[in-house]
Formats: structure tokens, sequence, C-alpha cells
């Protein structure tokens, strides 16, 4: 598996950008989280916000995309919501949306209002 590390990037006084390793176990000051991660034989930089937990929360899905065998995708890395039946007041399971009708299934709809008509 490709490695996804967590770096914080910061700005200093000059304007001038630098990258370090993120420390895990307690939230930066300043700076923005960045993942590193090769897509396509190629290293990326995607910025993943201020928080630490939403960076973490970025990361474990790139890492749940490349464990899956699903192309990375970076533009539109957004945490997916997690949800567990029960676990909150007002929590539910997904629920699959409703399949269109076919076009068939239109027509013979249609021929049936004609014919009441």
């Amino acid at each position: 598996m490709q490695p996804v590390k967590l770096y914080i990037r910061t700005t200093d006084e000059t304007g001038k950008r630098s990258y370090t390793v993120a420390n895990l176990k307690k939230q930066a000051d300043d700076g923005v989280y960045c993942l590193r991660v090769t897509v396509n034989g190629k290293r990326r930089w995607k910025s993943v916000g201020r928080s630490l937990k939403g960076a973490l929360i970025s990361k474990a899905n790139v890492e749940l995309q490349i464990l899956e065998g699903k192309p990375v995708t970076f533009y539109g890395l957004k945490p997916r919501p997690i949800v567990w039946e029960g676990s909150a007041p007002g929590a539910v399971a997904p629920t699959k949306p409703e399949k269109k009708p076919t076009l068939a299934q239109m027509q013979q709809k249609w021929i049936a209002a004609v014919v009441m008509e």
C-alpha cells in the first residue's frame, strides 16, 4: 500500500512555506494540514484544512480508497458521513434511492391514462 502521510504547512514572517510531519496527538495553533500521497506515480499534496480531526478523517478516506482499489480522488475530498442506527437520537440507517421507472413502464402508464379518458 502506498503511504499516506499527514503534514502541517506553516508560513514564516517572510512568507516562506514549510512542511513538517504533523503531531497526531495535539492540534497545531497555526498552519494548514496537508496530505502527501502518490497518485499514478506522482507525489501530490492536498490541503485538508486547519482541524486535526478533519485531517485525520480525510487521511482515513484516502487510505480506504487505496485499500478498496478505487482511484484516489483528490478534488472533492470530504469526510464520509458515518451513521449507525440507534447510535444517537434521531440517527437512522441510510436508505437507497428509489429506482426511476423505465421507458417501457412510463409508456404503459401513459397508455393506461389515455385509455381511461
